[in-house]
């Protein structure tokens, strides 16, 4: 019995030493533990322990980490088809994730970043002394984005071949649910949140309710490609990884609520 359990220790250790450190691969798997030890103890600190977030660098190493770890995952799966159906596991239980779609989500990790930055107060005010930084990310983020490739939702929702079909129904209805979400997160995640910050009229209350929502954010722009190589590993079933991505939705209704 004890044998039996320290065989089956050692194997999921191996396995865990192969996952983040297997040399394929190697500086995109390394760089996504740095990301997830980050964002565990980021939320386990905003918890437990707010002013002590406050005071770690997590308030702004978090972000960027998750801007590497999306120039990273560029930079490797360049193997991957390169199409506009997203491929997401949130729209489709069939298609392999699309290269366009693992650059595109770099573009969004950047805007999290520069959000994390700039609700730190420290470097906050280093934003505010580079005036074109601060304007072209607060106010013309989306005129920089043809630089980088577009895949579109609507494609996702036409093509047929995308989905099973005992889940056809489950992914067609997902897919609205997260483009109803995007365009939330466009104005009121993004923008908003950033006029507000601009404008000076962030209490320390909302400046609490801001970090939760940028861990939640770090969650669903990179912990939901991590989702998604479990669901190809087959470690989570279709449904269980859209929903484990969409539940995050419901939390930052919360924070808006």
């Amino acid at each position: 019995m004890i044998f039996g359990v320290g065989e089956m220790l050692m194997k999921m250790v191996k396995a865990q030493i192969h996952l983040w450190f297997a040399p394929r691969f190697q500086v995109h798997r390394v760089t996504g533990l740095v990301f997830l030890l980050q964002f565990f103890a980021a939320f386990y600190l905003y918890i437990f322990n707010y002013e002590r977030y406050l005071e770690s660098p997590l308030v702004w190493t978090l972000g960027m980490t998750g801007l590497i770890q999306a120039i990273t995952a560029a930079c490797t799966f360049r193997f991957m088809p390169n199409v506009a159906d997203p491929g997401f596991i949130a729209m489709a239980d069939k298609a392999p994730l699309s290269y366009k779609f693992i650059v595109e989500n770099s573009f969004f990790a950047m805007l999290l970043a520069f959000q994390y930055c700039y609700m730190d107060n420290k470097i906050f005010e280093m934003i505010r002394a580079v005036p074109p930084i601060e304007i072209l990310f607060v106010f013309l983020p989306y005129y920089i984005r043809p630089l980088w490739p577009i895949t579109r939702i609507r494609t996702a929702l036409e093509n047929s071949k995308n989905k099973s079909d005992k889940n056809r129904w489950f992914y067609h209805a997902s897919t609205y649910i997260v483009k109803v979400f995007y365009c939330f997160a466009k104005h009121y995640i993004g923008f908003f949140l950033n006029y507000i910050r601009f404008l000076g009229r962030i209490t320390k209350e909302d400046q609490k309710t801001i970090h939760g929502i940028l861990i939640t954010s770090s969650y669903m722009t990179t912990i939901a490609l991590f989702l998604h190589t479990l669901k190809f590993k087959g470690w989570l079933g279709p449904k269980t990884a859209t929903v484990a991505y969409e539940g995050a939705y419901f939390i930052t209704a919360w924070f808006y609520w």
